[in-house]
């Protein structure tokens, strides 16, 4: 039968054994302690490479004129206006608006390259209202150029001759009649005035040229004065005793 003593551990065995047991495990493991956990040791390296106070600006929050900023949930981007940063400047457009409002109007360089300056026009044009007291507007001015016309002579028609002309009743100053019987026109100048101061002008008449010869005409057909003369001279010269060609007289 086996001795009991040898199924025995003592105590300081237990001891000795312990004590081998948590050095290997101090070696080998963390102890756990009250407050604190494991963590990684590449996280442990990016902490220590932190420099003290490298918190110290951080940014916990915006404000504008006292008034938190919120981010935007999903971009978590706070965006700020210009009218947020002026709001005196509510009135007023953006550059790039201004910009496109200004399109239809001239720079000052190219107005002056194109405009006179107002001082300069002061003293070479008229005011539109002097203008207005100076020229006609060009709105009813071919009516009122028509009128003005019209109002010199009127023509009337055309009467058998002055007498008929004459007798017209209540003539006013422009009318103008047509004599058949001479062609002559003649224009009312207003009572007692006139040739004859019948109130009857007379304007013109057609001209009967018919017993005239043109000049084109009389040139091939009759002899200048200066030259008859000439010739004139030259016959009488002649005698009966005279035998000489006529031809001869008028050879140069």
């Amino acid at each position: 039968m086996a001795n009991i003593t040898d199924k025995v551990v003592t105590v300081p065995k237990l001891q000795y054994y312990k004590e081998k047991e948590d050095a290997y495990n101090k070696t080998q493991f963390v102890g756990q302690e009250a407050g604190k956990g494991l963590i990684e040791t590449e996280k442990v390296t990016k902490l220590d490479a932190i420099e003290e106070k490298a918190q110290v600006n951080k940014v916990e929050g915006i404000q504008i004129n006292g008034t938190d900023l919120v981010p935007d949930v999903e971009s978590k981007v706070v965006n700020i206006t210009a009218k947020d940063l002026a709001p005196d400047l509510e009135g007023y457009v953006q550059d790039s608006e201004l910009t496109e409002q200004l399109t239809p109007y001239l720079k000052s360089t190219d107005a002056e390259s194109t405009y006179l300056k107002s001082e300069t026009a002061e003293s070479t044009y008229l005011k539109s209202a002097d203008a207005g007291t100076t020229y006609v507007k060009n709105e009813g001015f071919d009516d009122k150029v028509k009128g003005v016309v019209g109002s010199v002579y009127r023509p009337k028609g055309s009467k058998e001759n002055l007498e008929a002309i004459k007798a017209v009743e209540t003539p006013t100053e422009g009318d103008v009649y047509n004599a058949t019987d001479t062609g002559a026109n003649y224009v009312y100048v207003g009572e007692g005035q006139g040739d004859d101061e019948s109130g009857w002008d007379k304007l013109s008449e057609t001209v009967d040229l018919s017993g005239y010869l043109q000049s084109s005409v009389a040139d091939t057909t009759y002899v200048k004065v200066s030259e008859y003369t000439d010739v004139k001279s030259k016959v009488e010269s002649l005698t009966e005793a005279d035998n000489t060609d006529i031809d001869a007289l008028f050879e140069e």
